[in-house]
């Protein structure tokens, strides 16, 4: 049930930035009914449905939707990268619009937050 509410959440952030953006920005916007109609509403449930794959994935993201930074992530990669028959989990990297690995990046995913030692309450790093 958590995971459900994690995905409304997700599209109602969408929902409100989009409204705030469409007023001001769009001519589709009615103001009659306080909601976006035509090509927004359209954008907002391709939006939705994004959202929804990518949580039936488990936050993996086919390699054709492409990261909108270059970086390092999370991939799965084809095994045929290191003469395998299975796919394998490992890092590849993202430059200038392509995978580096190019057709060997299945799927990505962001990298998670580096791990950060709790700290006490007395402030003195102990």
């Amino acid at each position: 049930m958590q995971k459900l509410e994690k995905i409304l959440k997700e599209i109602d952030e969408i929902k409100v930035g989009f409204d705030t953006e469409c007023r001001s920005e769009c001519d589709l916007y009615d103001w009659s009914c306080g909601a976006c109609v035509g090509e927004c509403d359209e954008y907002i449930k391709e939006r939705a449905k994004e959202i929804i794959r990518k949580h039936m994935n488990d936050g993996w993201i086919p390699a054709k939707e492409k990261p909108a930074e270059d970086g390092f992530y999370v991939a799965t990669m084809s095994g045929a990268l290191v003469d395998q028959e299975e796919p394998f989990v490992g890092l590849a990297e993202f430059e200038d619009g392509e995978w580096v690995d190019g057709d060997d990046v299945i799927a990505w995913r962001p990298l998670p937050e580096p791990y950060q030692a709790e700290r006490s309450d007395n402030n003195d790093g102990e």
